[in-house]
């Protein structure tokens, strides 16, 4: 029985703890390029429907938005969302794709070996400060691991970044910690709880298509150290870029003042 209309949910948005706005982990690897050649196609073929890219992408993104809080909702054992006023040629698909995962996720057995630890975990690391939530984190078979759902028609290698990324934001906002923010060690009631968190042990793309068969595709080990080591270049980057920016501002600002012909001696340019 649906009970609860679907809706669109706010964007999520992370902060340091002095209230600024930290950029997320989708944020940082959207700059990354490398589905480029991926993305050109997909656009040529948006163009010969009649479709613009933007109307594609929005499209894309919102049957995707829609299918995670259908199958959220089923995982959580939650009441599964109704269409409301969302139009057929968005939810039809999302729809779509929640009955494919539900009949894979019973296929496999998953009500008896998964054991959820975390949906839609919003994670914050202030040191690096970026935030990201995961779409899911539990243990199959007793191993943590971190999952993330794909609807695409197509998923793409570095994914096993955004993965790893998930995983180090888990370790370090607390997730995985044997001792509270006093340093008090956790009490015994939480030790399983504890052990299960200490650390991500595997990485997953659940693959739910609206065409097509749904895989879960694992992420090799040695995939998973060199994606871990990228995500660390990337953060620290990320981390620097406002400098870059403020010089940057800081140059247009200073050919403003040239185009328009101000007369200023040597002494007072910034650079």
């Amino acid at each position: 029985m649906t009970d609860k209309k679907t809706k669109k949910k706010p964007r999520r948005v992370y902060k340091d703890e002095h209230g600024n706005k930290l950029p997320s982990v989708t944020e940082i690897l959207g700059g990354l390029g490398w589905k480029y050649g991926a993305l050109m196609a997909w656009a040529n073929k948006l163009g010969r429907e009649g479709k613009t890219l933007q109307e594609g992408t929005r499209d894309a993104m919102k049957i995707g938005s829609i299918a995670h809080d259908l199958i959220e909702a089923f995982v959580l054992g939650a009441p599964i969302p109704e269409r409301g006023d969302i139009p057929r040629d968005l939810y039809d698909p999302a729809y779509q794709c929640y009955s494919k995962f539900v009949s894979w996720w019973r296929e496999q057995d998953m009500p008896n070996r998964f054991e959820l630890l975390g949906s839609e975990v919003a994670m914050v690391d202030r040191e690096l400060g970026v935030g990201g939530t995961a779409d899911l984190v539990g243990t199959v078979d007793g191993v943590a691991t971190m999952l993330d759902y794909k609807t695409g028609k197509s998923i793409h290698a570095e994914t096993a970044i955004q993965l790893e990324a998930y995983c180090h934001l888990w370790e370090v906002s607390g997730h995985c910690q044997s001792h509270d923010s006093d340093g008090n060690e956790i009490p015994d009631a939480l030790r399983i709880f504890r052990e299960y968190n200490r650390r991500i042990q595997r990485c997953a793309i659940i693959h739910v298509p609206v065409e097509g068969p749904v895989r879960m595709a694992e992420i090799p080990q040695d995939v998973r150290v060199a994606s871990r080591e990228i995500w660390m270049h990337l953060a620290t980057m990320q981390r620097h870029k406002q400098a870059f920016e403020t010089f940057g501002k800081a140059l247009r600002e200073e050919a403003k003042r040239d185009d328009s012909k101000e007369t200023r001696s040597e002494s007072q340019a910034p650079f």
